[in-house]
């Protein structure tokens, strides 16, 4: 606010703080101009480094979110440890009935409901914790959780 005063006492006639006032909102909304890309990226890469790897909740471990701005999709990379470290081929004969549990879970989150209406994606890769094979991945698309 002192800028601010220093700078209206220097121009004195109301013309120039109009002028000054127009500029500095120019560049304040310019600087503060963020696409919904980058954001998606810079908030998946922050979830990352606040929160990863998550503690284990119902035998599962979250060691990333990423988001590529290409597919428009956020990737989920969980490990499965315990009960839920199995063979592949279970997942896969269960296979429509995660998948319908993952659209279920993207939907009612709060924290999507935005990308959702922009039309991004959300993919889910389960590696074991075990050997470190992938076990599951799926996409929830978009048209999904409208």
């Amino acid at each position: 606010m002192a800028f601010y005063s220093l700078i209206c006492n220097f121009a004195k006639n109301l013309k120039m703080k109009k002028i000054f006032l127009l500029f500095l909102s120019a560049v304040c909304l310019t600087s503060c101009f963020e696409s919904m890309e980058d954001r998606a990226a810079r908030e998946a890469q922050e979830y990352t480094e606040r929160n990863c790897p998550t503690p284990a909740f119902d035998n599962t471990i979250t060691d990333s979110l990423t988001f590529d701005k290409t597919t428009h999709t956020f990737g989920h990379y969980q490990r499965l440890i315990g009960p839920n470290d199995i063979d592949a081929s279970i997942f896969e004969s269960k296979r429509p009935q995660i998948h319908q549990g993952l659209v279920k879970e993207v939907k009612g989150n709060l924290n999507y409901k935005i990308y959702i209406e922009e039309g991004y994606h959300f993919a889910f890769i389960s590696r074991s914790g075990k050997t470190g094979d992938v076990l599951y991945v799926d996409t929830v698309k978009n048209q999904e959780c409208k």
